[in-house]
């Protein structure tokens, strides 16, 4: 059972503070060119969205229809939580691809950091070594395959995909370990 869930940012220890804030760093050097970037030709099925426009209004609608539906023509999977991310965003910030892309970023530093948590806490490498988790961390971080991924706002999916995968494992994992309430 682990005894310390690093629940609070004070709960977490030195080291790892500067390791969270090198993944940070790191990762708007690698990706952080993408914010002054414009929307891609693929960003219209989210971006230009009657109901992503709507903003907090739309969501509703968003969670009744498909994705990417543009008339009678269209009609792609069914994403709500992304048209909502881009509804919530559009309330706030209108139609901006850089903030979007901004987003992007901000959303992959925070993959990186609860992969490095997840190795660090659930899978203990760094009792094989200190630097291991780090350095799983960051040779996934600088993986060119992940370009583009961060730099297509349509792409956003991938990106809560990882992130909603890598915390289930997580709390599944203190879940299903937890003896205290059974």
């Amino acid at each position: 059972m682990l005894t310390n869930q690093y629940l609070l940012i004070s709960d977490v220890p030195i080291m790892n503070k500067w390791i969270y804030f090198i993944l940070i760093v790191l990762s708007f050097a690698l990706y952080g060119n993408t914010i002054p970037n414009d929307y891609a030709l693929d960003d219209d099925n989210v971006v230009n969205q009657v109901y992503v426009q709507q903003g907090l209004a739309g969501i509703p609608n968003i969670l009744t229809h498909r994705y990417g539906v543009q008339g009678d023509k269209v009609a792609l999977d069914y994403r709500p939580v992304i048209l909502s991310s881009f509804a919530i965003e559009y309330q706030f910030f209108k139609q901006s691809p850089h903030v979007s892309h901004f987003i992007n970023v901000v959303l992959y530093a925070l993959c990186l950091l609860v992969l490095y948590h997840l190795l660090t806490t659930l899978f203990r490498l760094q009792e094989i070594h200190p630097w291991l988790p780090f350095i799983i961390t960051l040779v996934y971080a600088i993986h060119p395959l992940h370009t583009e991924v961060v730099a297509s706002l349509k792409n956003r999916d991938e990106l809560f995909g990882l992130l909603f995968g890598l915390l289930f494992i997580k709390y599944a994992f203190l879940f299903f370990t937890n003896t205290e309430n059974r």
